[in-house]
């Protein structure tokens, strides 16, 4: 009987549509994750395409989403019978509970698991296509596979599945069960939330029932080389979390069967019956009497559509389900809105911009789930307890049924919304926020972010009433919401036709939607048309008593379309092709419609068709001065600019190529001396031909006038890159020299980099930078066509706003509704500068002669005072440790929350809003992120505007490690060292785990190639041991030296080297040399551990402390192979008092921290101290870069 049921079940699935839907779909997205250079689950780095963790990366990512096809089957399985009234014959039947409850789901959960396994299809077969690098594609190893789907995904489906249908067997109510898979991917979201903090990773590595969380832990820190060569290990905490899930699934199964009655509880009928009652008089509500026949019958169907209403929207409202949805969302919402924290685990105020954030990343699964299923729950129910038959035959016209779905429906998003966006406001109230901005809950959430929902479950009513199985719609929709995310990657981005999309609003506080949400708004009419328009399609086939065909229905089509429904259609249609139109014109004609592989293809052409200018000689800007006219209600700007540049080569030179930003319009360029020969507007290149040539040591004059205005609306990328030009806003305006400007020869920020880019474009790999021995390069600093320049701008921009550009005010006045300010340096600065504008309240003060002022947004004014304070305390502190600061002013300058990030101009640094402005560093137990980065940026004023350094490799060791390691000083004598701890322990997590997205390959310090993880992250680490093992002393006076020899100097500019050779100068010993070789000219890393720990008291009160140890040392290469290096090293040893992650300030808790010297292998170390200790570590302060620095301490 047993063998019969699961034979029996499993051919049922495998024949349904269901299943070769199911299997098309995982194919194909798996397929696409390899062969598609814009669908990845997860980053590849420079890992190959088939790699181990490739492999498993879209294994893992394809099991979660098993879960929801997993369901549909398991779903089938256990409530089939009951749907359609065949229980009570198969009940009074002979059939044992194990045959029917165990073999039904072994059946159904073979047929998920095939569907799984077509991802491992799709993924090998993607691997052959012959557009991929063949360099970055593996040998095939079957083991691969078997591994990631059987070991991994297995049982990870398995858990999943058996959750479900316990659920749905003993509950009866696929309602549950599908509020059970919320509660899964819910419960993998939380646990993917806390792998991202150091602090919670072990505990979200057991809870996950994906499984996700778990092999995060285990590859955090892997390497290139390791995720190319290595299967992740069922060892550890991921074997303990798969053998977990599986018992809790075993377990659920046994329970199942255990409880399962061939028994249909009355109540369960009763309650039904009620119910269906309830439909039966909703739709059969009687009418008053009235003499006017027509308005009686209008006046019926009005009444009989509120009530059919009212009964939906009702019976959703009290289902189990629904409340379980809003409890699940607001749960992580508010898990999501107590870790609310941007950098080094520090809060943030929650202004409610942040909070609709948080909300829409929370509860969108929770909304996807409400799609699926009540679309199908709306339609299906009816159907399924064969009460549309009876409906079907009273008056009520099929518009009443069909309408107060789709109405009900809408009804479901809506209070969903309100309901967690009551959640958010309740959170702000309870952290003592009022600046609640309820407005902009109703516009940015309930409207802005909600219409694509609103739409999407229009479309779900339609797919459920057109497809004539329920769990086949609701896969349908799963494939609709998993395109609308991956088309739009895969290149398919033109929001035209990705049904619901819209052209992106992204808001600020400063700046509000600036005029965006307008412009998506035409999309939402748009989809809003062409939705009125599948409603009445989903009218005219609205089925009428028992189910028939969908050709059946589709011939009543014309009987079925009402005059009023004819209109309806006619108007939505030509709403429809009338916005079509108008939108096609203003992002295909007006503005150029760009895709990411036009983009792409664009930077390639560049280098192609340009990539000869490489190295050839030009001149080099020495003056620059600019009139900047900005006008941010029209988000316009337009510039007229004098630039003197004179040739330092040694040789004529005969042409000069300028380019100016490729979004920026010329208007016209005049040079002294100099023709145009050509001009090539795509790419905005202008080329010059000196007449007579221009001969060494000459200087001559360049006019220009450009501008840009931009018309009409794009379809995406609405606001331009604040890193790759900027723009002007509403408010808040940041544009800087790369739109404003022109710059000569070859523009290298322009071309590709990625070497899978670069592959499909046909270009050769290239490096990131020149190698740092590479002498021609030494005369170039941070611009191949500028050495240091003066700079003088006047900028005039809205009445009401305040312009700022580098440099000190020299006048400002106010004419009609412009206002305009003149800007001018007295020192030479690098030619880089922004100008920025806005509506700004203003904190200045003086310190020792120098003016601060921080320019804000007036809602922003919490930490103002503490971004002064680091203003003054880092210049003081810099100019006494390394030279005198430049200029007579620092200004910070808030900028609109488009980007995340703070950048140094010469004595004016714009700020996001993102950062810092709304931190909330009032418990003295938080890093202040404020006060670093002020410090940071402060410190730039030094490395990179007082000390440059040549256009090679380690460059940006000079301007971001030194910069680091200035404001990680003065925090610690701000803080203590006891913060330096909690810091670099972020530090090192940060670095590791980046090691393993390196997309080329990782280099040491001192040949960086502008690696962030490797001149930010490593960079302090590195800084602060050799500091800690030379002396504080060593390294500023290495560093004083640094900066006198090579202020302002040029040709040659400083490399690493350098900087190397002034801090060897003050090491002292041949192992302080050895470090500095370790440390900047390798790639090395230590893996210390506390093996063993025991103390006792001694008869004089005092306590003996035994600590066993062992100790190893590895040099890496590019790729993370590592071989072991001998280790003959003085290492921290510390007993402490308590645990130093716990303590915040003082050092009363440090019973003993002293360097004993560890080689390679193990040592046990015997120390006395006088107070009971509770926890003992080797290197406790994490000042080298150990492989598992959670193992260095131990408590006692």
């Amino acid at each position: 009987m047993f063998a019969n049921v699961l034979l029996f079940e499993l051919r049922y699935h495998l024949r349904s549509r269901l299943f070769l839907f199911g299997c098309g779909i995982f194919f194909l997205l798996a397929f696409l994750s390899v062969a598609s250079p814009n669908v990845q689950f997860g980053s590849l780095g420079g890992a190959n395409y088939n790699s181990p963790s490739a492999i498993l990366q879209t294994h893992v990512f394809m099991a979660m989403i098993g879960v929801l096809v997993g369901a549909a089957f398991l779903n089938s399985a256990a409530l089939r019978d009951t749907d359609e009234r065949m229980a009570e014959i198969i009940y009074s039947t002979r059939i044992g509970k194990i045959d029917y409850v165990l073999a039904r789901f072994i059946g159904a959960f073979i047929a998920a698991y095939l569907v799984y396994v077509a991802s491992s299809l799709g993924f090998a077969l993607a691997t052959l296509m012959p557009w991929l690098d063949p360099e970055l594609i593996g040998p095939f190893r079957l083991w691969h596979y078997v591994h990631a789907s059987a070991l991994i995904g297995l049982p990870a489906l398995f858990a999943n599945s058996a959750i479900v249908y316990a659920f749905a067997v003993l509950t009866r109510d696929q309602r549950i069960s599908y509020a059970v898979i919320i509660g899964l991917l819910v419960v993998y979201q939380v646990a993917a939330g806390m792998l991202g903090q150091m602090d919670y990773r072990t505990a979200a590595a057991l809870v996950d029932p994906s499984g996700i969380a778990a092999i995060g832990e285990v590859m955090q820190y892997w390497t290139v080389f390791e995720r190319n060569m290595q299967v992740v290990p069922v060892e550890g905490t991921l074997l303990l979390n798969r053998l977990l899930w599986l018992a809790i699934g075993v377990l659920l199964l046994i329970i199942t069967v255990w409880r399962f009655d061939f028994v249909i509880g009355r109540s369960r009928r009763r309650k039904k019956k009620i119910e269906d009652s309830e439909a039966i008089a909703a739709g059969l509500k009687p009418a008053a009497f009235s003499a006017e026949r027509a308005e009686v019958r209008a006046g019926v169907a009005w009444q009989q559509f509120l009530a059919r209403t009212a009964f939906e929207v009702r019976a959703i409202l009290k289902s189990v389900f629904f409340w379980v949805l809003v409890a699940l969302a607001a749960a992580l919402s508010v898990g999501n809105f107590f870790s609310l924290s941007q950098i080094f685990g520090t809060p943030i105020y929650p202004v409610t911009r942040s909070l609709i954030d948080i909300l829409s990343g929370s509860v969108t699964l929770s909304l996807m789930i409400i799609i699926v299923f009540y679309g199908a729950d709306l339609i299906w129910r009816d159907r399924e307890t064969r009460y549309q038959d009876i409906l079907g035959a009273s008056p009520a016209p099929s518009w009443t049924f069909v309408l107060a779905k789709m109405v009900a429906a809408l009804m479901v998003v809506l209070i969903f919304l309100i309901e967690t966006a009551v959640v958010a406001i309740l959170f702000q109230l309870f952290k003592g926020y009022s600046n609640l901005e309820l407005g902009l809950y109703v516009v940015r959430y309930l409207y802005d972010y909600g219409v694509l929902f609103y739409l999407a479950i229009v479309l779900s009513l339609i797919v459920q009433i057109i497809v004539p199985n329920k769990y086949l719609g609701m896969l349908v929709m799963v494939a609709y919401l998993i395109g609308l995310i991956s088309l739009s990657n895969a290149g398919f981005e033109d929001p035209l036709y990705l049904y619901g999309a819209t052209s992106g609003t992204p808001y600020s506080d400063m700046n509000g939607f600036d005029g965006l949400l307008g412009h998506a708004t035409w999309y939402t009419l748009y989809w809003s048309c062409f939705a009125t328009v599948l409603g009445v399609i989903g009218y005219a086939l609205w089925n009428r008593g028992p189910l028939e065909k969908l050709r059946v229905r589709v011939r009543k089509i014309g009987a079925n379309l009402t005059r009023p429904a004819i209109a309806i259609l006619s108007v939505a249609a030509l709403g429809f092709f009338a916005l079509m139109g108008w939108i096609y014109f203003n992002t295909h004609i007006v503005n150029e419609y760009v895709t990411s592989d036009d983009t792409r293809a664009f930077a390639a052409n560049y280098e192609k068709k340009y990539g000869h200018l490489k190295g050839q000689p030009i001149p080099r800007f020495t003056d620059v001065e600019m009139e900047v006219d900005l006008y941010p209600e029209s988000k316009a700007f337009f510039v007229r600019g004098m630039h003197m540049f004179e040739n330092k080569t040694g040789a004529a030179i005969h042409q000069m190529p300028v380019g100016f930003g490729f979004q920026t319009e010329v208007g016209s360029i005049e040079i002294e001396g100099a023709t145009r020969v050509e001009s090539d507007d795509e790419f905005n290149v202008h080329q010059y031909e000196f007449d007579p040539p221009l001969m060494p040591g000459e200087r001559r004059k360049m006019t220009f006038e450009v501008s840009r205005t931009p018309r009409g609306f794009r379809h995406g990328n609405v606001v331009p890159s604040l890193l790759g030009g900027g723009g002007v806003f509403g408010n808040g305006s940041f544009v800087n020299s790369q739109s404003l400007a022109p710059y000569l020869g070859f523009n290298e920020g322009a071309i590709l980099t990625d070497r899978n880019d670069r592959w499909r474009e046909g270009l050769e790999p290239v490096r990131r930078a020149a190698d740092l021995d590479d002498e021609s390069q030494w005369g170039i600093g941070f611009r191949p066509d500028s050495d240091w320049v003066s700079f003088k701008a006047t900028v005039t921009t809205s009445a009401d706003q305040v312009a700022i550009a580098p440099g000190y005010l020299v006048e400002e006045s106010t004419e009609g509704d412009r206002r305009r300010f003149v800007y001018e340096m007295d020192a030479p600065m690098q030619n880089f500068f922004a100008v920025l504008s806005a509506r700004y309240a203003s904190r200045i003060e003086e310190h020792n002669g120098v003016q601060l002022a921080v320019f804000y947004h007036p809602e922003h004014h919490w930490n103002v005072e503490r971004i002064i304070e680091s203003l003054k305390d880092s210049i003081s502190y810099f100019s006494e440790t390394y030279s005198p600061y430049q200029y007579r002013q620092m200004r910070v300058l808030e900028f609109p929350a488009y980007a995340t990030f703070a950048q140094s101009f010469p004595n004016t640094v714009p700020w996001s809003e993102s950062i810092g402005f709304i931190a909330d560093v009032t418990d003295p137990e938080d890093i202040d992120y404020v006060y670093y980065v002020g410090a940071h940026e402060v410190a730039h004023q030094w490395w990179a505007h007082q000390v440059s350094a040549a256009n090679v490799q380690g460059q940006s060791s000079i301007f971001e490690t030194l910069s680091q390691y200035s404001a990680l000083m003065l925090m610690e004598r701000e803080y203590g060292p006891h913060i330096m701890r909690r810091f670099l322990k972020y530090e090192l997590d940060s670095y590791l785990s980046s090691r393993g997205g390196e997309a080329i390959e990782e280099l040491p310090l001192y040949r960086v190639e502008n690696q962030g993880y490797i001149h930010y992250r490593k960079g302090s680490i590195v800084m602060y041991a050799l500091k800690d093992y030379m002396g504080q002393d060593a390294i500023d006076t290495a560093l004083r030296n640094f900066v006198a020899e090579f202020a302002y100097k040029t040709d040659p500019y400083p490399t690493s080297r350098d900087l190397i050779r002034h801090l060897r100068s003050q090491a002292t010993s041949e192992e302080q040399q050895a470090l500095i070789t370790d440390l900047f000219e390798r790639i090395m890393l230590w893996d210390l551990k506390v093996e063993e720990a025991t103390v006792s008291e001694r008869s004089d009160g005092r306590f003996d402390v035994s600590i066993d140890v062992s100790a190893s040392k590895f040099e890496s290469d590019g790729s993370g192979a590592q071989t072991e290096m001998p280790l003959d090293l003085p290492i921290d040893i510390g007993v402490f008092s308590e645990n130093p992650d716990d303590v915040t300030e003082g050092d009363e808790h440090v019973l003993l921290l002293e360097k004993y010297r560890v080689q390679t292998g193990e040592k046990t170390f015997r120390l006395v101290v006088d107070e009971k200790p509770t926890h003992v570590g080797i290197d406790p302060y994490n000042k080298l870069i150990d492989r598992n620095s959670d193992d260095n301490l131990k408590a006692l």
